[in-house]
């Protein structure tokens, strides 16, 4: 360094010096990393400004406190020495002491290098290549944190693929169980709505065996067959929602065929028990004393205008039995009732316990009473008579025997009223009637 003459006392008033030391001290600042054990000495004249600071390509960095200085060399030009890497994260990614730079790893605030341990790194991140994973089965691969979407764009068809083996992709949810539990959604960007569109295809090769279109599942197979396997007594529950107006279940021969079934149950060792032909013919095939259908407290009708036939095929026979009505439980109750048929909610005749024949007696449309004759005559009122009608009568014999004549029916007025006469005038007992078509 080359000699000075004493420069003269600078006249700056404590602050400024202060000041000014700081500015100095901060340009001896590399990076923003203060060089260790470098510092400035107090300023008190511009010769002291002048020996505070000189830079030398070849001496290196000279400072000095106003009388001595110190050469520190420049060591070839900076960082020699890459330090061991950091086991936690450093705010601008790496550090450097004197010679020596050090790295960090990336983590979700800092920048970073890639380490060969468990990272969280923030930021979106694009791969233009393959990104493969080498972990054991059992492991996950890929785990996302929960509400997280997994979005494969590659400009067209997207595809998720396993090795070829046996199970080729396996997935597991690891949804916690509850009330809304989901163990796993598959949903679409775009809202779909061309009735050919498909929310999901699963194919067998190339081969389409069962798709999601917009309105249900598709079983495109030659013959689709839906496998359970269930340790409860029911082997196969299908449960539906379906608003009011809708069909619960319906299913629907898109093809036109003669001789097939639309709707067939087999029963492995007992046939087929239930089939159902295209031209709507239901054939139940089940034993004597098995319930071949059960009704749950349901009613057995027909749809539209038409007729409900009950028929049997039984051959010809001294024991043979066309239509079996019955039972399954033994009826004690004096009014309980074997069979009731009823117009429109209205019981017409039923058959009791017994196997009797049972009638309403009461309201305007009665086929049969009774009437109490006066001086021989008696008019019935009912709706349910009509002229070719047959009235059959009884005496009930509470009146006098003696006066007992005999009974006929005339006067017949349709769906109005019948009139009781006796042969004798006298005769005012009780008389049964019931009028058959």
């Amino acid at each position: 360094m080359a000699a000075t003459t004493s420069s003269p006392a600078l006249n700056f008033t404590q602050a400024e010096k202060n000041s000014l030391e700081t500015a100095l001290d901060r340009a001896l600042s590399l990076g923003g990393t203060r060089i260790d054990g470098l510092s400035i000495a107090p300023i008190d004249s511009l010769d002291g400004i002048y020996k505070a600071l000189k830079l030398s390509t070849t001496a290196g960095i000279t400072f000095s406190d106003g009388s001595t200085q110190t050469t520190a060399a420049m060591g070839g030009g900076g960082v020699t020495t890459v330090g061991a890497f950091s086991g936690s994260s450093i705010a601008n990614g790496a550090s450097i002491a004197s010679t020596t730079i050090t790295f960090g790893p990336a983590d979700g605030t800092n920048p970073g290098m890639v380490t060969t341990g468990s990272q969280t790194i923030a930021g979106a991140k694009t791969f233009s290549s393959v990104i493969t994973s080498s972990v054991a089965a059992s492991v996950n691969a890929l785990q996302m944190n929960e509400g997280a979407i997994l979005a494969l764009n590659t400009g067209g068809t997207s595809f998720i693929r396993g090795d070829a083996t046996s199970h080729g992709i396996v997935a597991y949810s690891n949804a916690a169980d509850g009330s809304s539990a989901v163990g796993y959604q598959f949903n679409t960007s775009n809202t779909l709505a061309n009735s050919s569109a498909k929310l999901m295809s699963v194919a067998n090769g190339s081969t389409e065996v069962a798709s999601f279109g917009l309105t249900g599942l598709n079983l495109s197979h030659t013959a689709p067959t839906i496998t359970t396997a269930n340790s409860t007594s029911v082997g196969l529950q299908i449960n539906v929602a379906a608003a009011s107006g809708q069909n619960a279940f319906l299913i629907n021969q898109t093809t036109t065929r003669s001789a097939a079934s639309v709707f067939k149950i087999q029963s492995a060792g007992n046939g087929v028990p239930l089939n159902l032909t295209d031209n709507g013919v239901l054939t139940i095939s089940a034993s004597v004393v098995a319930n071949a259908a059960v009704l749950g407290g349901a009613a057995l009708a027909t749809s539209g205008n038409n007729t409900l036939d009950i028929s049997g095929n039984k051959s010809d026979g001294s024991s043979a039995i066309a239509v079996q009505i019955r039972s399954n439980n033994s009826y004690t109750n004096a009014t309980a009732k074997i069979l009731s048929i009823q117009n429109l909610g209205t019981e017409k005749i039923a058959v009791n316990l017994n196997g009797k024949f049972v009638y309403p007696s009461s309201g305007s449309a009665d086929v049969r009473g009774t009437a109490t004759l006066s001086s021989g005559t008696v008019t019935v009122s009912t709706t349910a008579v009509k002229t070719g009608d047959h009235i059959f009568l009884s005496h009930a014999g509470t009146g006098t025997a003696a006066n007992f004549g005999i009974l006929y029916s005339s006067s017949i007025v349709d769906a109005t009223s019948f009139v009781i006469t006796s042969t004798n005038n006298s005769d005012n007992d009780t008389v049964n009637w019931w009028i058959v078509a």
